[in-house]
């Protein structure tokens, strides 16, 4: 089945652009006037899809154009940390997503049942780029002589938009036991730069995660004046690989503080993602 939709919307800015306005120093009464337009996107899909019972296949095949005008750039003044969130250029995301499932229904070995299998696989291409340029100038508010400028220059890649996502996984159930495992695969990404906004040179590394887990349903009769309860748990494993990624990151070019007007030195800010996490859950249904 072929399909197409048209669709346009509008994000506003969130709180954090003008609580994160107010300076924390010496002048903490300083603030920066935030003036925003809602951002606006114009969004463009088309595709196949596809669906079998008798196969028990499905999936489908996207093409995605996002249009976006007064796209948001936070950036963070280096002399006081504040952050000040304006409209800037126009940006265009566009990109294909490939999406199966497959259910395989009961499988057995010999005359024993061994389950019910399905599986998915989703993956996703993604370009995101600034589609015109614009001179970026940028006054500190702790430092009124601290004037620091960039430019977003027409097709520069978008901070924090991996190229290649992919994600796979399946589940089984079996006499009330059931049990899943997701996986995903993000290609690296490059990095932002508070100070100003713009996109760095600088990437987050390539990660793989599992996900893993495990649950059980028992029903219970005679359970009182109640006819029907379910008993059920679930235990789970996050990053079960126990991998060390990324959850976010930051370049900070101290050339802009002006504490450091004669020393240059570029660093990455990284904040690490949860190691292996153990958590399980009890409930009783009625």
């Amino acid at each position: 089945m072929l399909y197409a939709a048209y669709g346009q919307n509008i994000e506003f800015p969130t709180i954090d652009s003008y609580y994160n306005n107010i300076s924390v120093g010496p002048d903490f009464t300083a603030i920066e006037p935030v003036h925003l337009e809602p951002e606006h996107v114009t969004d463009y899909e088309a595709g196949l899809r596809y669906s079998s019972q008798t196969l028990g296949l499905s999936g489908a095949l996207g093409f995605y154009l996002e249009n976006f005008t007064n796209t948001f750039i936070t950036a963070t003044d280096p002399s006081s940390n504040i952050s000040t969130t304006f409209n800037a250029v126009s940006s265009q995301y566009k990109g294909i997503e490939l999406q199966l499932a497959q259910d395989f229904g009961e499988q057995h070995f010999g005359q024993a049942d061994a389950g019910d299998f399905t599986g998915y696989l989703n993956y996703s291409l993604k370009n995101a780029i600034f589609t015109n340029s614009k001179p970026l100038t940028i006054s500190s508010v702790g430092n009124k002589n601290a004037v620091f400028s960039a430019t977003v220059v027409k097709g520069d890649p978008a901070a924090l938009v991996p190229e290649d996502e992919v994600e796979f996984g399946g589940t089984w159930s079996l006499d009330g036991w059931g049990a899943n495992v997701d996986a995903s695969y993000v290609t690296s990404q490059l990095v932002d730069q508070p100070a100003t906004g713009t996109t760095s040179n600088l990437r987050e590394p390539a990660y793989f995660l599992v996900n893993l887990g495990v649950n059980k349903t028992i029903p219970v009769q005679n359970f009182g004046l109640v006819k029907s309860v379910k008993f059920e748990f679930d235990i789970d494993i996050d990053n079960a690989l126990n991998r060390t990624y990324d959850a976010d990151a930051d370049v900070y070019d101290e050339s802009y503080n002006p504490k450091y007007i004669n020393w240059s030195s570029s660093y990455t800010s990284i904040q690490e993602a949860a190691p292996q996490t153990f958590y399980g859950t009890i409930r009783f249904n009625f």
